[in-house]
């Protein structure tokens, strides 16, 4: 795994890894605080005199190290003990006891811990006294004395235990404990865990990263639509216009199939996202909830209770566009429906639905049950002149990829590519707002209900286009009726007659030529005071 692979592991396991970090900082200061303070006490020791001749000196410097060795012997332990009345045994004292000989300079260090710092310099004390006593017993040698030079006091401050560096130790500890941790689940997962591993499996170019909600959202209010100019749109437009082309042949793609991977498939958010901002392009976009198991899309636009897909299926139909649900002027839906039972689906009848809707529709998104749950996903792959597959992060499995990926290519559909969705907890972040972007040109209405729906566009005006007798006067849905168009200003204007009002129409919406600028009152409200006129 390169760095890069540890960073996306670390940025999707941080929580873990800093809950481990911070429990383990807190334990080792609660069991650094439980421990008794020790302190430390020290004393030194001249061997030799002061100032003297080199022999001499060179003497002493020799017998530093017999010294130090005898001072940790049991006479001197014992000796010492019982002149300070500690209740220690001479193994312990030893145990507390660090003694250091420096031959240069001739000096012994003698190092005493214990958890009473009055104890710890008594101790000290009483071990260089009884070594001075030993030095001075069978000789009178200059070389053999010994001069305590620095006398050992109580500390104030203990040595250990040292919170600090317990607190760290535990922090790193865990911290690197939770991440071979992280790793070892990383790599016992069955899951889809970076974009790298979904082009690995399924050896397909990879389209685009794109976030959908965590839960199904189930209002049109929930679509990156809403938000044009964020970032989750502008990344749903570059798998669009990957999605536009076929590979190397240039031929535009009119029917886009999107495949779910496993339960609870992200593909039903996914289809419905690229037909809103494929409809706010101003093209007849129609999406097909072929999702008979969850039917996503059906929830999403509010057309649980309407007929759809599996009727049509149940009564042996082929054409969709009775089904049709527009829910605004460049969108329309074929809901999942009502009926019951295994979706029985062939592919002559999915080309033929397909083909009756492509009459009207510039591009049909048909978003298909996981194909290890439905057969009739296969034959809509068949069908569409593109099959896409979508991929959960961190839900989808390796071996549904797989599966899906095999099957595909069995059956000779066109895969274009994957999808890697990312459920966030809210959408739409970027440069614009929900707000703003609902009051751009081509915003999906907010659904509601109206007792008198308005007529939809007709399509008969369109060139080249043959229009289904029931289309072509298609009412709009009454869930979601889009809003009258707002009348253009009333500009007034006035003649030579001040009191004569012209009224000049609004600007035609095909008609990029402005209107004339209203005339200019020839009297203004002063004159017309001092000619005792009534002012406007």
């Amino acid at each position: 795994m390169e760095l890069t692979g540890y960073l996306a592991v670390a940025r999707r396991w941080w929580w873990t890894l800093l809950v481990a970090t911070w429990v383990a900082g807190i334990a080792g200061w609660v069991v650094a605080s439980s421990i008794a303070p020790t302190y430390e006490a020290r004393t030194q020791l001249l061997v030799g005199p002061y100032n003297t001749d080199r022999e001499t000196l060179a003497a002493s410097a020799d017998l530093v190290q017999t010294y130090s060795e005898l001072i940790t012997t049991d006479p001197i332990l014992e000796s010492a003990i019982l002149e300070s009345g500690a209740t220690l045994s001479p193994e312990d004292l030893e145990a507390a006891t660090r003694v250091t000989a420096d031959n240069t300079t001739r000096i012994l260090s003698i190092r005493v811990q214990d958890t009473n710092p009055q104890m710890a310099a008594t101790l000290a004390n009483k071990l260089a006294d009884e070594i001075s006593l030993l030095a001075s017993k069978g000789t009178n040698r200059p070389e053999g004395q010994i001069q305590q030079v620095d006398f050992a006091k109580a500390p104030t401050d203990p040595v250990a235990p040292q919170k600090s560096l317990i607190v760290a130790l535990a922090a790193v500890a865990a911290l690197i404990g939770a991440m071979v941790l992280v790793l070892l689940v990383e790599y016992l997962s069955a899951a889809v865990r970076s974009e790298d591993e979904l082009t690995r499996i399924t050896d397909l170019p990879f389209l685009g990263k794109v976030d959908t909600a965590r839960s199904l959202p189930t209002t049109s209010r929930a679509l990156i639509d809403n938000d044009p100019e964020s970032a989750t749109a502008a990344a749903y437009r570059l798998v669009l216009a990957k999605l536009a082309f076929r590979e190397g042949q240039g031929e535009p793609v009119r029917a886009i199939v999107v495949v779910g991977t496993g339960t609870l498939s992200a593909a039903g958010q996914v289809a419905a996202n690229l037909g809103a901002i494929t409809a706010r392009g101003g093209r007849q976009v129609v999406i097909v909830d072929a999702d008979t198991a969850e039917g996503p899309v059906t929830r999403i636009f509010g057309l649980t209770d309407r007929p759809g897909l599996t009727d049509e299926l149940a009564t042996g139909g082929q054409d969709l566009t009775e089904t049709l649900e527009r829910v605004s002027s460049t969108l329309s839906i074929v809901p999942r429906g009502q009926a019951s039972g295994e979706d029985q689906l062939d592919v002559n009848r999915a080309r033929n639905m397909l083909a009756s809707l492509g009459r009207w529709a510039d591009i049909v998104i048909v978003n298909t049950s996981p194909l290890h749950l439905s057969a009739g996903a296969l034959a809509w792959a068949q069908a569409g002149d593109a099959v896409t597959i979508v991929a959960t992060l961190d839900q989808s499995r390796r071996d549904d990829l797989t599966y899906a990926v095999e099957s595909l290519r069995l059956v000779g559909a066109n895969v274009t590519g994957t999808v890697l969705a990312e459920r966030r907890r809210s959408l739409g972040r970027g440069r614009g707002s929900a707000a703003t972007a609902t009051r751009g040109a081509g915003a999906m209405p907010a659904p509601r209900r109206s007792p008198s729906p308005s007529p939809s566009p007709s399509l008969s005006d369109r060139p080249g286009t043959v229009v289904h007798s029931r289309i072509a006067q298609l009412p709009a849905s009454p869930a979601y009726t889009p809003p009258p168009p707002t009348p253009g200003p009333t500009i007034v204007s006035y003649s030579s007659a001040p009191t004569t009002p012209t009224v000049v129409p609004p600007m035609d919406a095909g008609d990029d030529t402005p209107p004339d600028p209203p005339t200019k009152p020839r009297r203004t409200t002063r004159r017309r005071r001092q000619a005792g006129e009534p002012s406007t």
